[in-house]
């Protein structure tokens, strides 16, 4: 249901519903990865960080959640991050074309 209100739009819902989640399962790595896109599209990107880590604690090899760190580092020019976070996402499976050209879209436009 979270990711619902993110596609409509309504971020603080979604952080509202995504942490009631949390607190019936700690251990969901989607559900932080959620909770993160949802801080970064509210520009709360401190809180959006905090949450994708903590989906890679939870699953390092959660590509996606790499994926969502490294175009976030990169629309906050933290450049060398960024590049860390492509090349996790891409070791686990994320595409590396589709993340390369997200990423290179973001620097254009700064």
């Amino acid at each position: 249901l979270g990711y619902t209100y993110i596609l409509r739009g309504e971020y603080s819902l979604a952080i509202e519903n995504l942490n009631e989640a949390n607190e019936l399962d700690m251990n969901s790595a989607v559900n932080y990865d959620n909770l993160g896109y949802a801080h970064k599209l509210l520009g709360e990107y401190d809180l959006a960080i905090e949450n994708y880590y903590e989906a890679i604690e939870l699953d390092p090899e959660y590509a996606r959640a790499h994926a969502h760190l490294a175009i976030l580092y990169t629309e906050i020019s933290e450049d060398h991050k960024a590049l860390i976070e492509v090349e996790s996402a891409v070791k686990h499976g994320y595409d590396r074309a589709k993340l390369e050209d997200a990423v290179s879209t973001i620097k254009n436009t700064r």
